[in-house]
């Protein structure tokens, strides 16, 4: 009967993977749960009971704190760290055309609204893919 949990637990795992709908990891967990509770108690209703509503109160319970914790997780990278930073111009940037800025020893490519010489001081408003957004300090 373990065999079987365990069979049920990756199937259920397998279809969470290619749905995302957090709904089957409740159930898998819940199958592995049977499965500690087939090495003692060999009743398959009994077991088959429990799958169905441990898996149920687990839904109810986490589905929609891990849904909401799962949105809200904003990911910084490091790049964002980058906005505000002061960067000094290494390659003249003319208004609205690509020049060159160097900010925490690493050279990027920027462009800005001003005009801006060599070994100028500048803010980096944005980041729009490998590129800088400027503007004069």
């Amino acid at each position: 009967m373990a065999i079987i949990w365990i069979l049920i637990s990756i199937f259920l795992l397998l279809v969470e993977f290619m749905t995302v709908k957090i709904i089957y990891i409740w159930y898998s967990l819940s199958a592995l749960i049977s499965l500690i509770i087939a090495f003692n108690n060999k009743n398959f209703l009994l077991q088959f009971i429990l799958f169905i509503v441990l898996g149920m109160v687990f839904n109810v319970l986490f589905r929609d704190k891990l849904i909401n914790y799962l949105k809200n997780k904003k990911v910084i990278i490091n790049t964002d760290k980058l906005i505000g930073k002061e960067c000094i111009v290494t390659k003249e940037i003319k208004q609205f055309s690509y020049g060159e800025v160097k900010v925490n020893k690493k050279k990027w490519a920027a462009y800005s609204n001003d005009h801006l010489k060599i070994d100028s001081k500048a803010i980096v408003e944005k980041i729009e893919g490998v590129r800088l957004k400027v503007r004069k300090k």
